[in-house]
């Protein structure tokens, strides 16, 4: 393992048990997690940035223990990785345990109810829930 490898397991590491929002937010910036303004990230999530990329853009929540990966590995089952791309639009809120898998995109003013399971991309002004995700709620125009 490369010391660059190494300081992002040590930045992820910190990140999940930083006390504050602008400490967890600071620690997933340095493991190169592409973080926009106005976001909170909750207590113990995991951005998995190992391979992948992820972007988090304006205003968005990601409650506690939430899981954003952007690679998926299944070992012998065919014996290959995937690499993705994590992309969450501006004005999403992600609920308490969700987990969004690599080459997703939640669109913008979406929401992803708890303990979703999302495996294809989320569109715009949306609600989904359940494993896996489906569209739940359409929102109106009011809610932009």
């Amino acid at each position: 393992m490369n010391f660059d490898a190494m300081m992002q397991l040590i930045y992820r590491y910190m990140a999940m048990r930083a006390p504050t929002n602008g400490m967890r937010v600071a620690f997933y910036r340095k493991a190169g997690v592409e973080i926009g303004k106005n976001v909170f990230i909750g207590a113990n999530v995991f951005l998995d940035v190992t391979w992948g990329h992820i972007t988090i853009k304006d205003n968005v929540y990601i409650n506690a223990f939430a899981k954003i990966l952007a690679h998926s590995y299944i070992p012998n089952h065919p014996p290959k990785k995937d690499v993705g791309k994590v992309v969450i639009e501006q004005n999403v809120f992600i609920g308490l345990a969700a987990i969004i898998l690599d080459g997703v995109t939640i669109g913008k003013n979406s929401s992803v109810g708890a303990g979703a399971i999302v495996l294809k991309n989320v569109p715009n002004n949306v609600m989904v829930a359940g494993n896996p995700a489906t569209i739940k709620k359409i929102y109106d125009d009011a809610h932009e």
